[in-house]
């Protein structure tokens, strides 16, 4: 049962085929059996026959492991995304289960499952933030309260009803250990500063004027602090509302060239051609080796049979390495600063050309004979050779560009077969960043694709609000806005999909 339950996960259509023997299984008196033969059928079976498995799970939660909780809450939450209209039944089921005695792998289990539907299913988000705040009421995991306050920071302030969260929020304040608390006051101050009610504002001024006399530092600093951000509305875009970071590994290359380039260091360094992405983003890359870590190693041990293997580098780490390269050869210091790199290398000379090489030195003999070689045409893409992705906050951003460059066109895009797809075609001609999860359309017939990028050679900022409607008979028609700092990036975008 366990191999069928791994196999259900990659190919869940040859394995319906056993459904009506696990049927049999679910009141085998062995809950283990019994429990892999439910998530499997949950696996593969269809919506109609979720009702009934729910039910049956809901009976016998109380009678298994710790184990086969997580087994079940993780086959639950694979639900969740498979058949968005069952989500009040699944938050019904994780709710009841929260509040079950459990270890913290299991009750971490169900804050992820939640926190996927808040995600995902934007009609569980009210409910589901609801349960969380109960959650925390009563949660004796710090690490899962921290993360549920840093949630409620997020969504809260963009909730119909933001003051409902408040109070859920100001009781662990009150009643926590000093890094609950302290997380309850960053989490606090998102709803004064992000907040469009005055007496939201008001009301959270108060609250963290009495967090200053906590008897924690952590929670002191953190109070005096936000009460210093939400005076400050520059502060508070730097250190609240700006949910992108810069992309290290980009930053640590141009770096690199410009303390490498004696002529460079006559100006102050440009970060502005550094592109910013998701914070989500950052915590990936950090966790790979640095580019300058990759580059000045010359030696490279053999890892041991036991050690795990190393993440292969990303597309981004890897022009960054390359652009390092490139920059400590002295011949092409006068060509300037690199514009853009390949992710992949590209070879030049054909790999199968033979040379005459001398056995005793190893180096090409000078006799050969001359050979002409075609040189083929160089088509520059508009995202791949000038733009490059990056993160920001688009309402913010696009506000910011009101008054300057931008243009409006529409189009038809009569082959794509659906929204989806035309989402994907456009980030991958434009090369530029989907935002605020725009890339996975949650409808079938409208859509909007928001898209920010940074213009190689000193273009600036460009954003692009794509919106679509398909039908079976015309495809998707598009219509594409676009807001830059210059007026030939506006257009660029354009031709791009013209």
């Amino acid at each position: 049962m366990r191999t069928l339950s791994t196999l259900a996960l990659s190919h869940p259509s040859s394995v319906a085929s056993c459904n009506l023997d696990m049927e049999n299984l679910i009141s085998d008196s062995n809950r283990s059996i019994a429990t892999y033969a439910i998530t499997t059928l949950l696996k593969t079976g269809n919506e109609a026959s979720v009702d009934r498995l729910m039910k049956t799970i809901t009976g016998f939660m109380s009678e298994i492991s710790d184990e086969f909780k997580v087994i079940v809450v993780d086959a639950i939450r694979s639900l969740c995304l498979k058949f968005p209209n069952k989500q009040t039944l699944m938050l019904t089921f994780l709710s009841s289960v929260l509040r079950d005695e459990g270890g913290y792998d299991f009750k971490r289990s169900v804050v992820e499952a939640i926190f996927d539907m808040i995600r995902f299913i934007k009609e569980s988000k009210e409910a589901a933030l609801a349960h969380l705040c109960e959650f925390i009421e009563d949660c004796e995991f710090t690490k899962l309260s921290v993360r549920v306050l840093h949630l409620l920071g997020i969504e809260g302030p963009k909730a119909p009803n933001p003051t409902k969260y408040i109070r859920y929020i100001y009781n662990r304040v009150v009643l926590e250990n000093a890094i609950v608390r302290a997380a309850a006051v960053t989490s606090l101050a998102k709803f004064g500063v992000c907040g469009v009610d005055p007496t939201i504002k008001r009301s959270v001024t108060v609250l963290l004027n009495r967090c200053l006399d906590d008897v924690d530092d952590e929670v002191r600093d953190r109070a005096a602090l936000y009460l210093r951000i939400m005076k400050e509305e520059e502060l508070a875009e730097s250190f609240v509302k700006e949910d992108s970071v810069y992309s290290l590994a980009t930053l640590e290359s141009k770096l690199v060239a410009y303390v490498n380039d004696p002529a460079a260091q006559e100006v102050d360094f440009d970060a502005s051609s550094v592109p910013k992405i998701s914070r989500a983003q950052a915590q990936q890359e950090s966790a790979r080796p640095t580019t300058l870590e990759s580059i000045t190693a010359s030696v490279v041990s053999q890892p041991k049979a036991s050690a795990p293997a190393k993440a292969a580098p990303s597309a981004q780490e890897t022009q960054s390495a390359y652009a390092s390269q490139l920059a400590a050869v002295p011949e092409m210091e006068t060509f300037g600063s690199i514009l853009n790199s390949s992710s992949k290398p590209i070879p030049l000379t054909e790999s199968d050309t033979e040379y005459e090489v001398d056995p005793s030195s190893g180096l090409p003999e000078d006799t050969g004979y001359d050979d002409e070689y075609q040189l083929e045409e160089v088509e520059l893409s508009a995202g791949g050779d000038y733009i490059v992705p990056t993160y920001c906050s688009f309402e913010s951003e696009w506000e910011k560009l009101d008054g300057a460059a931008n243009a409006e066109e529409e189009f038809s895009l009569s082959s794509m077969a659906s929204i989806k797809a035309a989402c994907e075609s456009l980030i991958e001609v434009l090369n530029m960043e989907a935002l605020a999860g725009s890339d996975n359309p949650t409808s079938t017939a409208v859509h909007t694709l928001l898209l920010s990028g940074l213009v190689a050679g000193g273009g600036g900022k460009v954003l692009a609000r794509c919106q679509m409607a398909f039908t079976a008979s015309s495809g998707v028609s598009l219509r594409m806005s676009v807001r830059a700092e210059k007026e030939e990036v506006s257009q660029l975008l354009i031709s791009a999909i013209g």
